[in-house]
């Protein structure tokens, strides 16, 4: 079984993609510059793929709404877009199985709360990719937390995105912060740089009404020491870092993704999206 320690297989995947896309560019309308129809919510809420983000945001004045599962984690998540090129979201981390203090309680499981800022410092173009800037949970436990840049490029109706990340996506998790916030990929940018690592991800989406997607996702989750949900779900590396999901849109303003991620767990994200200033229900006289 190959696995994410046999660099040559990504290799493999990867050239076997950029072949295939060579061969049917013809058949294919070129980028329309534009970050829609791939602006859909990643596991835990902001736009991306599965577990990685991608250098897409949401719409100018739209919000989303969503819940998501991938054992042992549930998200709870929130995100809007106040202006072009922002997206904003927060989140609530719960980890099933884990109590949220060692006596017990009414509590229950451990639950973090995290907020998270994408700007996309270059929008795509004609031939140049879409360029974000993404900050992750900057204050206090910084449990779930990384600052990442990436890059997406549409080739139609193909999506792709490569980044690099440190913290939840790079070698090591990041210290806490107690009272501050802290950005490393700014104050330390050599640091950032040596702790960070590369992800990866294609979506294909014929239709406005499903997409494929297949990702690497670089999270060692067996390395997270500062994760609650390490010692007891993931004190050996997870079977595979490659995912695979299939999103379907019942409607224009909600979604439903399947997905199969770690080479071991199936996940389900639900979420719906808004404008805002715009009646959910139509107004008649």
């Amino acid at each position: 079984m190959y696995t994410a320690k046999h660099p040559a297989y990504s290799i493999i995947v990867v050239s076997c993609c950029l072949l295939f896309t060579a061969y049917c560019l013809p058949f294919f309308s070129h980028a329309n510059a534009d970050d829609e129809p791939f602006t859909y919510p990643s596991n835990w809420g902001g736009t991306g793929l599965m577990e990685i983000p991608t250098a897409r945001v949401m719409k100018e004045n739209s919000f989303r709404i969503g819940f998501s599962q991938i054992k042992p984690y549930r998200y709870y998540y929130g995100a809007i877009s106040p202006l072009k090129g922002l997206e904003i979201d927060g989140r609530i981390t719960e980890i099933r199985g884990v109590p949220g203090f060692q006596l017990g309680g009414s509590y229950g499981n451990y639950k973090d709360k995290s907020l998270d800022l994408k700007y996309q410092i270059f929008p795509e173009g004609k031939y140049m990719p879409a360029i974000a800037l993404g900050i992750m949970d900057p204050h206090g436990t910084r449990i779930y937390s990384s600052q990442y840049i990436a890059a997406s490029k549409q080739i139609y109706p193909f999506d792709f995105t490569l980044g690099f990340g440190n913290g939840r996506f790079g070698k090591k998790p990041l210290p806490s912060t107690g009272e501050g916030i802290k950005l490393e990929i700014l104050s330390d940018l050599r640091g950032w740089i040596n702790d960070s690592q590369l992800f990866w991800g294609i979506q294909f989406a014929p239709s406005e009404k499903y997409a494929l997607m297949f990702e690497y996702s670089p999270i060692k989750y067996h390395g997270q020491t500062t994760d609650p949900a390490q010692p007891r779900y993931f004190s050996e590396p997870v079977p595979s870092n490659y995912n695979f999901g299939l999103r379907y849109k019942p409607t224009k303003w909600s979604e439903v993704d399947l997905s199969y991620q770690r080479g071991n767990k199936i996940g389900i994200n639900v979420s719906m999206g808004f404008d805002i200033g715009k009646p959910i229900i139509p107004i008649y006289d």
